[in-house]
Protein backbone atom coordinates (compact mmCIF):
# COMPACT_ATOMS: atom_id res chain seq x y z
CA UNK A 1 0.00 0.00 0.00
CA UNK A 2 1.48 3.62 -0.83
CA UNK A 3 1.93 6.29 1.77
CA UNK A 4 -0.80 8.36 3.38
CA UNK A 5 -0.90 12.11 3.49
CA UNK A 6 -1.14 13.36 7.13
CA UNK A 7 1.16 15.49 9.51
CA UNK A 8 3.86 14.66 12.04
CA UNK A 9 6.27 17.40 11.55
CA UNK A 10 6.03 20.66 9.83
CA UNK A 11 10.08 22.55 8.37
CA UNK A 12 11.00 25.07 9.27
CA UNK A 13 11.37 27.22 6.19
CA UNK A 14 8.92 26.99 4.03
CA UNK A 15 9.70 25.18 0.28
CA UNK A 16 6.72 25.53 -1.56
CA UNK A 17 7.46 26.24 -5.02
CA UNK A 18 7.40 30.10 -6.04
CA UNK A 19 8.01 31.92 -9.42
CA UNK A 20 10.18 34.59 -10.24
CA UNK A 21 8.44 36.59 -12.68
CA UNK A 22 11.28 39.09 -14.54
CA UNK A 23 10.64 42.56 -15.43
CA UNK A 24 10.18 43.68 -19.55
CA UNK A 25 13.28 45.24 -19.38
CA UNK A 26 15.52 42.05 -17.64
CA UNK A 27 17.82 40.07 -20.11
CA UNK A 28 15.67 36.92 -19.35
CA UNK A 29 12.81 37.88 -21.67
CA UNK A 30 15.14 37.48 -24.60
CA UNK A 31 14.35 33.78 -23.95
CA UNK A 32 11.11 33.71 -23.01
CA UNK A 33 8.15 35.59 -24.99
CA UNK A 34 6.43 38.48 -22.69
CA UNK A 35 3.31 37.17 -22.37
CA UNK A 36 4.21 33.72 -21.55
CA UNK A 37 5.82 35.33 -18.22
CA UNK A 38 2.21 36.56 -17.62
CA UNK A 39 0.49 33.34 -18.37
CA UNK A 40 2.86 31.45 -16.11
CA UNK A 41 2.07 33.48 -13.18
CA UNK A 42 -1.76 33.79 -13.68
CA UNK A 43 -1.36 29.86 -14.00
CA UNK A 44 0.77 29.87 -10.73
CA UNK A 45 -2.15 31.85 -8.87
CA UNK A 46 -4.69 28.98 -10.62
CA UNK A 47 -2.27 26.24 -9.39
CA UNK A 48 -2.28 27.40 -5.60
CA UNK A 49 -5.74 28.33 -5.11
CA UNK A 50 -5.05 32.08 -5.14
CA UNK A 51 -7.43 32.05 -7.36
CA UNK A 52 -10.31 30.16 -8.01
CA UNK A 53 -13.36 29.34 -10.67
CA UNK A 54 -15.07 32.46 -11.06
CA UNK A 55 -13.18 35.02 -9.36
CA UNK A 56 -12.35 38.14 -11.30
CA UNK A 57 -9.00 38.90 -12.74
CA UNK A 58 -7.51 42.25 -12.37
CA UNK A 59 -8.00 44.54 -15.49
CA UNK A 60 -5.63 44.53 -18.08
CA UNK A 61 -4.24 48.14 -16.77
CA UNK A 62 -4.26 47.03 -13.13
CA UNK A 63 -2.43 43.65 -14.42
CA UNK A 64 -0.03 45.86 -15.93
CA UNK A 65 1.18 47.71 -13.15
CA UNK A 66 1.16 44.95 -10.99
CA UNK A 67 3.63 42.24 -13.15
CA UNK A 68 5.54 45.02 -14.88
CA UNK A 69 4.42 44.00 -18.58
CA UNK A 70 2.31 46.36 -21.03
CA UNK A 71 -1.14 46.59 -21.40
CA UNK A 72 -0.20 44.75 -24.80
CA UNK A 73 1.83 42.25 -23.29
CA UNK A 74 -1.31 41.47 -20.61
CA UNK A 75 -4.18 41.40 -23.09
CA UNK A 76 -2.28 39.10 -25.49
CA UNK A 77 -1.52 36.59 -22.32
CA UNK A 78 -4.99 37.04 -21.22
CA UNK A 79 -6.29 36.29 -24.92
CA UNK A 80 -3.81 33.34 -25.10
CA UNK A 81 -5.28 31.73 -21.53
CA UNK A 82 -8.67 31.91 -22.81
CA UNK A 83 -7.99 30.12 -26.07
CA UNK A 84 -7.45 27.04 -23.67
CA UNK A 85 -10.19 27.40 -21.36
CA UNK A 86 -8.45 28.52 -18.74
CA UNK A 87 -10.55 32.25 -18.52
CA UNK A 88 -13.39 33.57 -19.80
CA UNK A 89 -14.40 37.12 -20.88
CA UNK A 90 -17.10 38.55 -20.03
CA UNK A 91 -18.66 41.40 -21.86
CA UNK A 92 -18.08 45.05 -20.03
CA UNK A 93 -16.82 43.13 -16.85
CA UNK A 94 -13.45 41.71 -17.72
CA UNK A 95 -11.82 38.54 -17.70
CA UNK A 96 -12.94 35.48 -15.11
CA UNK A 97 -11.13 31.94 -14.44
CA UNK A 98 -12.95 29.28 -15.92
CA UNK A 99 -15.51 27.01 -13.70
CA UNK A 100 -12.87 24.09 -15.59
CA UNK A 101 -9.79 25.67 -14.28
CA UNK A 102 -10.05 23.62 -10.94
CA UNK A 103 -6.88 23.36 -9.45
CA UNK A 104 -6.14 19.55 -8.64
CA UNK A 105 -5.44 18.69 -5.06
CA UNK A 106 -1.55 19.13 -3.56
CA UNK A 107 -0.40 16.69 -1.28
CA UNK A 108 -0.75 16.78 2.23
CA UNK A 109 1.66 17.69 5.20
CA UNK A 110 3.21 14.48 5.70
CA UNK A 111 2.64 10.43 6.54
CA UNK A 112 1.23 9.63 9.81
CA UNK A 113 2.04 5.58 9.62
CA UNK A 114 6.01 5.85 9.13
CA UNK A 115 6.95 2.11 7.98
CA UNK A 116 10.18 0.18 9.07
CA UNK A 117 9.82 -2.78 6.68
CA UNK A 118 13.00 -3.93 4.45
CA UNK A 119 13.75 -5.00 1.51
CA UNK A 120 15.19 -8.58 1.23
CA UNK A 121 16.72 -9.82 -2.14
CA UNK A 122 15.80 -13.45 -1.51
CA UNK A 123 13.34 -13.98 -3.44
CA UNK A 124 12.60 -10.15 -5.51
CA UNK A 125 9.95 -9.65 -7.78
CA UNK A 126 11.43 -9.05 -11.05
CA UNK A 127 10.52 -5.73 -12.25
CA UNK A 128 11.52 -6.36 -15.81
CA UNK A 129 7.56 -6.99 -16.96
CA UNK A 130 6.83 -3.46 -15.78
CA UNK A 131 10.39 -1.61 -17.45
CA UNK A 132 9.33 1.23 -19.74
CA UNK A 133 9.65 0.79 -23.41
CA UNK A 134 12.99 3.12 -24.02
CA UNK A 135 11.94 4.03 -27.67
CA UNK A 136 8.79 5.51 -25.86
CA UNK A 137 8.22 9.17 -26.09
CA UNK A 138 6.25 11.83 -24.23
CA UNK A 139 4.93 11.60 -20.98
CA UNK A 140 6.89 7.77 -20.26
CA UNK A 141 10.37 9.03 -21.78
CA UNK A 142 13.04 8.51 -19.28
CA UNK A 143 14.79 11.83 -20.55
CA UNK A 144 14.40 15.50 -21.02
CA UNK A 145 13.09 15.89 -24.78
CA UNK A 146 15.51 16.29 -27.79
CA UNK A 147 13.98 19.40 -28.93
CA UNK A 148 15.68 21.31 -25.56
CA UNK A 149 19.18 19.82 -25.79
CA UNK A 150 21.91 21.67 -28.45
CA UNK A 151 22.72 18.50 -30.35
CA UNK A 152 24.17 20.37 -33.45
CA UNK A 153 26.80 21.98 -31.83
CA UNK A 154 26.81 18.40 -29.73
CA UNK A 155 27.77 16.30 -32.69
CA UNK A 156 29.90 18.65 -34.63
CA UNK A 157 32.20 19.17 -31.65
CA UNK A 158 31.58 15.13 -31.80
CA UNK A 159 32.38 14.62 -35.45
CA UNK A 160 36.20 16.62 -34.99
CA UNK A 161 36.84 14.26 -32.09
CA UNK A 162 36.35 11.23 -33.20
CA UNK A 163 38.57 12.16 -36.48
CA UNK A 164 41.39 12.69 -33.88
CA UNK A 165 40.27 9.65 -31.37
CA UNK A 166 42.68 7.16 -32.67
CA UNK A 167 45.64 9.11 -31.62
CA UNK A 168 44.44 9.74 -28.16
CA UNK A 169 42.21 6.32 -27.02
CA UNK A 170 44.76 5.11 -25.20
CA UNK A 171 45.65 8.30 -22.93
CA UNK A 172 42.43 8.67 -20.35
CA UNK A 173 43.38 8.13 -17.35
CA UNK A 174 41.55 6.33 -15.45
CA UNK A 175 39.60 8.88 -13.30
CA UNK A 176 38.84 10.03 -16.95
CA UNK A 177 40.00 13.43 -18.50
CA UNK A 178 41.64 16.02 -16.01
CA UNK A 179 39.90 19.12 -18.55
CA UNK A 180 36.30 17.26 -18.25
CA UNK A 181 36.77 16.36 -14.22
CA UNK A 182 38.20 20.38 -13.87
CA UNK A 183 34.69 21.04 -15.67
CA UNK A 184 32.76 19.15 -13.55
CA UNK A 185 34.39 20.49 -10.22
CA UNK A 186 33.63 24.19 -11.54
CA UNK A 187 29.64 22.93 -12.26
CA UNK A 188 29.38 21.89 -8.47
CA UNK A 189 31.60 23.69 -7.06
CA UNK A 190 29.04 26.54 -6.04
CA UNK A 191 27.90 24.99 -2.98
CA UNK A 192 31.02 23.08 -1.94
CA UNK A 193 34.40 24.86 -1.47
CA UNK A 194 36.01 20.98 -1.44
CA UNK A 195 35.05 20.11 -4.79
CA UNK A 196 38.50 19.54 -6.95
CA UNK A 197 39.20 17.57 -9.99
CA UNK A 198 41.21 15.02 -8.78
CA UNK A 199 38.60 14.04 -6.34
CA UNK A 200 36.14 13.03 -8.81
CA UNK A 201 35.74 10.20 -11.54
CA UNK A 202 34.15 10.36 -14.67
CA UNK A 203 31.70 7.69 -15.93
CA UNK A 204 30.00 6.31 -18.87
CA UNK A 205 26.60 6.83 -17.07
CA UNK A 206 24.95 8.20 -13.90
CA UNK A 207 23.55 4.68 -13.04
CA UNK A 208 27.26 3.28 -14.08
CA UNK A 209 27.90 6.02 -11.11
CA UNK A 210 25.54 4.55 -8.57
CA UNK A 211 26.20 0.62 -9.40
CA UNK A 212 30.58 1.95 -8.79
CA UNK A 213 29.84 3.79 -5.26
CA UNK A 214 27.50 0.64 -4.56
CA UNK A 215 29.88 -2.13 -5.24
CA UNK A 216 32.68 0.31 -3.73
CA UNK A 217 30.24 0.09 0.00
CA UNK A 218 29.72 -3.31 -0.08
CA UNK A 219 32.48 -4.21 2.25
CA UNK A 220 30.50 -1.93 4.92
CA UNK A 221 27.92 -4.22 6.41
CA UNK A 222 24.30 -3.36 7.03
CA UNK A 223 21.43 -2.05 4.93
CA UNK A 224 20.91 0.64 2.41
CA UNK A 225 18.32 3.33 2.97
CA UNK A 226 16.65 4.64 -0.49
CA UNK A 227 13.71 7.06 -1.45
CA UNK A 228 10.72 6.06 -2.49
CA UNK A 229 9.25 7.25 -4.74
CA UNK A 230 12.43 7.06 -6.24
CA UNK A 231 13.98 7.40 -10.20
CA UNK A 232 13.21 4.13 -11.71
CA UNK A 233 16.34 3.44 -13.49
CA UNK A 234 17.87 4.37 -9.75
CA UNK A 235 15.21 1.13 -8.48
CA UNK A 236 16.33 -0.90 -10.89
CA UNK A 237 20.38 -0.65 -10.27
CA UNK A 238 19.93 -0.47 -6.35
CA UNK A 239 17.96 -3.73 -6.49
CA UNK A 240 20.27 -5.38 -8.44
CA UNK A 241 23.14 -4.53 -6.09
CA UNK A 242 22.25 -7.33 -3.88
CA UNK A 243 21.86 -5.38 -0.66
CA UNK A 244 19.01 -5.67 1.95
CA UNK A 245 17.16 -2.31 0.89
CA UNK A 246 14.97 0.17 3.79
CA UNK A 247 12.78 2.56 1.77
CA UNK A 248 12.03 5.82 3.04
CA UNK A 249 9.41 7.66 2.02
CA UNK A 250 10.16 11.03 0.15
CA UNK A 251 7.15 13.34 0.89
CA UNK A 252 6.26 15.54 -2.59
CA UNK A 253 6.61 18.71 -1.02
CA UNK A 254 9.12 18.53 1.37
CA UNK A 255 11.12 15.05 0.86
CA UNK A 256 12.25 13.14 4.14
CA UNK A 257 11.21 13.75 7.29
CA UNK A 258 14.54 13.66 9.44
CA UNK A 259 13.25 12.15 12.39
CA UNK A 260 12.07 9.77 10.48
CA UNK A 261 15.44 8.73 8.86
CA UNK A 262 16.69 9.09 12.42
CA UNK A 263 14.46 6.34 13.86
CA UNK A 264 15.63 3.96 10.90
CA UNK A 265 19.38 4.85 11.81
CA UNK A 266 18.50 4.12 15.16
CA UNK A 267 16.26 0.71 14.61
CA UNK A 268 18.28 -0.92 11.81
CA UNK A 269 21.80 -1.96 10.87
CA UNK A 270 22.48 0.74 8.28
CA UNK A 271 25.11 1.12 6.18
CA UNK A 272 24.59 3.87 3.91
CA UNK A 273 21.87 5.88 2.58
CA UNK A 274 20.43 6.88 -1.51
CA UNK A 275 18.91 10.34 -1.32
CA UNK A 276 18.26 13.09 -3.88
CA UNK A 277 17.76 16.13 -2.09
CA UNK A 278 17.59 18.52 -5.18
CA UNK A 279 14.79 18.37 -7.75
CA UNK A 280 14.02 15.00 -7.00
CA UNK A 281 12.99 12.44 -9.72
CA UNK A 282 9.58 12.06 -9.84
CA UNK A 283 8.47 14.81 -7.08
CA UNK A 284 10.15 17.45 -8.39
CA UNK A 285 11.00 18.44 -4.46
CA UNK A 286 13.91 19.78 -3.02
CA UNK A 287 14.61 19.40 0.68
CA UNK A 288 14.82 22.42 2.31
CA UNK A 289 18.86 23.50 4.26
CA UNK A 290 17.26 22.44 7.66
CA UNK A 291 16.00 19.17 6.59
CA UNK A 292 19.35 18.34 4.43
CA UNK A 293 21.50 19.82 7.64
CA UNK A 294 19.92 17.25 10.03
CA UNK A 295 20.18 14.53 7.53
CA UNK A 296 23.50 14.76 7.34
CA UNK A 297 24.10 15.49 11.20
CA UNK A 298 22.23 11.97 11.84
CA UNK A 299 24.14 10.13 9.23
CA UNK A 300 27.19 11.02 10.42
CA UNK A 301 25.85 10.08 14.36
CA UNK A 302 25.86 6.92 13.16
CA UNK A 303 29.28 6.68 10.64
CA UNK A 304 26.96 5.92 7.34
CA UNK A 305 27.63 6.91 4.31
CA UNK A 306 25.71 9.11 1.86
CA UNK A 307 24.82 8.70 -1.76
CA UNK A 308 23.59 12.05 -3.09
CA UNK A 309 22.00 12.06 -6.46
CA UNK A 310 22.63 14.94 -8.02
CA UNK A 311 21.73 14.21 -11.81
CA UNK A 312 19.00 17.03 -11.58
CA UNK A 313 20.82 19.56 -9.62
CA UNK A 314 20.85 22.04 -12.67
CA UNK A 315 17.16 21.63 -13.63
CA UNK A 316 15.81 24.13 -11.32
CA UNK A 317 13.11 26.96 -12.17
CA UNK A 318 14.36 30.16 -10.13
CA UNK A 319 17.02 30.02 -7.43
CA UNK A 320 20.19 28.04 -7.61
CA UNK A 321 20.40 24.94 -5.01
CA UNK A 322 21.50 26.82 -1.42
CA UNK A 323 23.36 23.51 -0.42
CA UNK A 324 24.59 20.12 -1.27
CA UNK A 325 25.59 17.72 1.51
CA UNK A 326 28.58 17.68 1.62
CA UNK A 327 28.61 21.13 2.37
CA UNK A 328 27.94 19.80 5.88
CA UNK A 329 29.78 16.69 5.71
CA UNK A 330 32.38 16.67 8.23
CA UNK A 331 33.92 13.16 8.27
CA UNK A 332 34.12 12.42 4.53
CA UNK A 333 30.66 10.27 4.40
CA UNK A 334 29.16 12.11 1.46
CA UNK A 335 29.53 10.65 -2.23
CA UNK A 336 27.98 12.65 -4.79
CA UNK A 337 26.88 10.73 -8.13
CA UNK A 338 25.97 12.96 -10.80
CA UNK A 339 26.02 13.15 -14.69
CA UNK A 340 25.04 15.19 -18.16
CA UNK A 341 21.96 13.19 -19.43
CA UNK A 342 19.64 15.72 -17.69
CA UNK A 343 21.26 18.40 -19.75
CA UNK A 344 22.61 17.06 -22.39
CA UNK A 345 20.37 13.89 -23.03
CA UNK A 346 21.48 10.32 -23.59
CA UNK A 347 24.08 10.42 -26.16
CA UNK A 348 26.20 13.11 -24.11
CA UNK A 349 24.99 11.50 -20.83
CA UNK A 350 28.46 10.84 -18.75
CA UNK A 351 28.30 10.51 -15.26
CA UNK A 352 30.62 11.12 -12.37
CA UNK A 353 31.70 10.21 -8.50
CA UNK A 354 32.45 12.97 -6.47
CA UNK A 355 34.09 11.30 -3.68
CA UNK A 356 37.13 11.79 -0.89
CA UNK A 357 40.17 9.89 -1.90
CA UNK A 358 39.99 6.85 0.11
CA UNK A 359 36.79 6.28 -1.56
CA UNK A 360 38.24 6.95 -4.66
CA UNK A 361 40.66 4.58 -4.42
CA UNK A 362 38.93 1.74 -3.79
CA UNK A 363 36.62 2.20 -6.93
CA UNK A 364 39.76 2.65 -8.74
CA UNK A 365 40.35 -1.00 -9.47
CA UNK A 366 37.22 -1.46 -10.87
CA UNK A 367 36.94 1.16 -13.04
CA UNK A 368 40.79 0.24 -14.19
CA UNK A 369 39.61 -3.23 -14.91
CA UNK A 370 36.80 -2.18 -17.26
CA UNK A 371 37.87 0.11 -19.10
CA UNK A 372 33.96 0.75 -20.87
CA UNK A 373 33.09 2.38 -17.26
CA UNK A 374 34.58 5.75 -18.27
CA UNK A 375 33.54 6.43 -21.82
CA UNK A 376 35.60 7.00 -25.04
CA UNK A 377 38.13 9.53 -25.00
CA UNK A 378 35.81 11.41 -28.01
CA UNK A 379 32.52 12.08 -25.73
CA UNK A 380 34.94 12.97 -22.89
CA UNK A 381 36.73 15.60 -24.67
CA UNK A 382 33.37 16.70 -26.63
CA UNK A 383 31.34 17.54 -23.74
CA UNK A 384 34.95 19.68 -21.69
CA UNK A 385 34.93 21.40 -24.75
CA UNK A 386 31.51 22.26 -24.69
CA UNK A 387 30.69 22.52 -21.10
CA UNK A 388 33.64 25.02 -20.69
CA UNK A 389 32.45 27.30 -23.46
CA UNK A 390 29.38 30.12 -22.25
CA UNK A 391 26.99 28.56 -24.96
CA UNK A 392 26.14 25.69 -22.29
CA UNK A 393 25.36 28.40 -19.36
CA UNK A 394 22.99 29.93 -22.30
CA UNK A 395 21.72 26.35 -22.92
CA UNK A 396 21.15 26.05 -19.62
CA UNK A 397 19.03 29.03 -18.71
CA UNK A 398 16.90 28.30 -21.98
CA UNK A 399 16.33 24.73 -20.52
CA UNK A 400 15.03 26.19 -17.62
CA UNK A 401 12.85 28.84 -18.69
CA UNK A 402 11.11 26.22 -21.26
CA UNK A 403 10.67 23.21 -18.69
CA UNK A 404 9.52 25.51 -16.16
CA UNK A 405 6.73 26.96 -19.09
CA UNK A 406 6.17 23.71 -20.26
CA UNK A 407 5.35 22.47 -16.49
CA UNK A 408 3.27 25.11 -15.31
CA UNK A 409 1.51 24.45 -19.04
CA UNK A 410 0.90 20.36 -18.05
CA UNK A 411 -0.40 21.78 -14.90
CA UNK A 412 -2.89 23.68 -15.97
CA UNK A 413 -4.33 21.39 -18.94
CA UNK A 414 -4.19 18.64 -16.14
CA UNK A 415 -6.49 20.59 -13.58
CA UNK A 416 -8.91 21.31 -16.36
CA UNK A 417 -8.93 17.30 -17.87
CA UNK A 418 -7.82 15.17 -15.05
CA UNK A 419 -10.74 14.00 -12.37
CA UNK A 420 -10.79 16.38 -8.81
CA UNK A 421 -10.22 12.92 -6.52
CA UNK A 422 -6.03 13.30 -8.26
CA UNK A 423 -3.22 14.81 -6.47
CA UNK A 424 -0.93 16.53 -8.45
CA UNK A 425 2.79 17.59 -7.34
CA UNK A 426 4.43 20.97 -8.05
CA UNK A 427 8.01 20.70 -8.58
CA UNK A 428 10.68 22.74 -7.75
CA UNK A 429 12.30 21.85 -10.97
CA UNK A 430 13.13 19.07 -13.12
CA UNK A 431 10.66 18.29 -15.76
CA UNK A 432 8.93 15.08 -14.18
CA UNK A 433 5.11 15.59 -12.20
CA UNK A 434 4.02 12.87 -9.59
CA UNK A 435 0.32 12.39 -9.97
CA UNK A 436 -2.20 10.40 -7.31
CA UNK A 437 -5.33 8.59 -8.72
CA UNK A 438 -8.44 7.90 -7.16
CA UNK A 439 -7.51 5.13 -4.32
CA UNK A 440 -8.99 1.99 -6.99
CA UNK A 441 -6.39 3.29 -10.08
CA UNK A 442 -4.66 0.55 -11.10
CA UNK A 443 -1.19 2.56 -12.56
CA UNK A 444 -0.09 -0.65 -14.32
CA UNK A 445 -3.13 -1.77 -16.50
CA UNK A 446 -3.43 1.85 -17.33
CA UNK A 447 -0.59 1.91 -18.74
CA UNK A 448 -0.78 -0.99 -20.83
CA UNK A 449 -4.15 -0.13 -21.71
CA UNK A 450 -2.14 3.47 -22.98
CA UNK A 451 0.30 1.99 -24.83
CA UNK A 452 -2.23 0.35 -27.04
CA UNK A 453 -2.68 4.21 -27.98
CA UNK A 454 0.54 4.97 -28.34
CA UNK A 455 0.64 7.05 -25.05
CA UNK A 456 3.04 6.32 -22.35
CA UNK A 457 3.65 7.44 -18.59
CA UNK A 458 5.60 5.79 -15.63
CA UNK A 459 3.19 3.61 -13.78
CA UNK A 460 4.28 4.29 -9.75
CA UNK A 461 5.35 0.46 -8.95
CA UNK A 462 8.51 1.60 -11.16
CA UNK A 463 9.70 4.40 -8.78
CA UNK A 464 9.56 2.04 -5.68
CA UNK A 465 12.09 -0.90 -4.67
CA UNK A 466 8.59 -2.76 -3.14
CA UNK A 467 6.40 -1.81 -5.68
CA UNK A 468 3.70 0.31 -3.58
CA UNK A 469 2.16 3.44 -5.22
CA UNK A 470 0.20 1.55 -7.79
CA UNK A 471 -2.55 4.26 -8.30
CA UNK A 472 0.73 6.78 -8.56
CA UNK A 473 1.79 7.66 -12.67
CA UNK A 474 5.17 9.75 -13.23
CA UNK A 475 4.62 12.19 -16.35
CA UNK A 476 7.18 13.64 -18.41
CA UNK A 477 6.40 17.33 -19.20
CA UNK A 478 9.46 18.22 -20.93
CA UNK A 479 7.73 17.96 -24.25
CA UNK A 480 6.71 20.75 -26.56
CA UNK A 481 2.35 20.96 -25.89
CA UNK A 482 0.87 20.70 -29.16
CA UNK A 483 -2.47 19.23 -30.31
CA UNK A 484 -1.52 15.82 -30.43
CA UNK A 485 -0.52 15.97 -26.84
CA UNK A 486 -3.19 17.71 -25.13
CA UNK A 487 -5.14 14.73 -26.21
CA UNK A 488 -3.05 12.48 -25.02
CA UNK A 489 -2.80 14.04 -21.60
CA UNK A 490 -6.85 14.03 -22.05
CA UNK A 491 -6.84 10.26 -22.54
CA UNK A 492 -4.54 9.45 -19.71
CA UNK A 493 -7.25 11.68 -17.57
CA UNK A 494 -9.98 9.51 -19.09
CA UNK A 495 -7.95 6.47 -17.51
CA UNK A 496 -7.81 8.33 -14.05
CA UNK A 497 -11.43 8.27 -14.18
CA UNK A 498 -12.32 4.98 -15.28
CA UNK A 499 -9.83 3.22 -12.31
Amino acid sequence: MGPADGETWKPTSNPSVSFVWKNAGQEATQIMYRYEAVVGQVQDWISTGVLKPGDRLLSIRDMSAKLGYSTVTVYQAYRMLEDDGTLESRSRSGFFVSIGAKPLAEFGKMRPDWGTGSVSQTGTVDVAPISLPRDLDGFGARTVSEDLLPLAELYRLLGKNLRQEACYRNSIPWNGLEALRDVVARQIGDTSSRTHGRNIVITRGTCTALQLTLNHLRKEKGKIIVETPMDSDWVFTVRASGRELVEIYSHPRYGVDPEQFQYLLEHNDVAACVLSPINHSPTGVSYSVDVAQRIVEAATGRNVKIIENMAGRDLYYTAPPAFDFAQFDTRNLVIRVGGFAETLGARFGLGWIVGSPRDLQDIRATVEADVMLAGDWAIQTTLAEFVVKRSYDRHLRKLRETLSTRMRRGLSLMFQTFPDNCTVSRPHGGYVCWVRGPKEFDALNAAAKARTNAVGFGPGPLFSVTRWFNNFIALNLSYEWTPQRERQLALIGELLREH
